[in-house]
């Protein structure tokens, strides 16, 4: 019975890597991504939008979730460039869990470069800057009412 699962669990690692592999090249080309030569396991999040510009360097290695590294996340990394941000990423780059989100600033990771599982590097704090935008319109009148 153990080399039974053996093989079965074997032929589905094998048919999930085929799958990511081709997942992963469509999601490049479909966000305009420029890249070289990459290895991943597992799939990763990737989204580029408002001018938003992703550079992969050559020999990029990705590990998303839990059977790329075995380190108690199963998040896959993700790349988000977005309102004229950019992610730009050196040679023989490797990453596990890792995310990078570039909002309006670049984010710039040099060759050689090693991010260990769940790093996480931001541009943004995901709000505007301007308290005046951010303030929930019940809490101004409830404020109003009281003053």
């Amino acid at each position: 019975m153990q080399r039974v699962y053996k093989i079965l669990h074997s032929a589905k690692y094998k048919l999930n890597r085929l799958k990511d592999i081709v997942h992963t090249k469509v999601r490049l080309a479909g966000n305009g991504v420029q890249y070289k030569g990459y290895r991943i396991v597992g799939l990763p999040y990737i989204s580029v939008s408002g001018g938003g510009r992703i550079v992969l360097g050559d020999g990029l290695e990705m590990n998303n979730g839990m059977l790329g590294n075995q380190i108690g996340y199963s998040n896959p990394c993700v790349l988000r460039a977005e309102d004229g941000g950019s992610i730009l990423i050196g040679k023989h780059v490797g990453m596990s869990q890792t995310t990078l989100v570039a909002k309006g600033a670049d984010i710039t990771i040099g060759d050689n470069v090693k991010l260990g599982g769940g790093v996480k590097i931001y541009t943004t704090d995901f709000h505007c800057m301007d308290f005046l935008k951010r303030r929930n319109t019940k809490q101004q009148r409830m404020w109003q009412l009281i003053a």
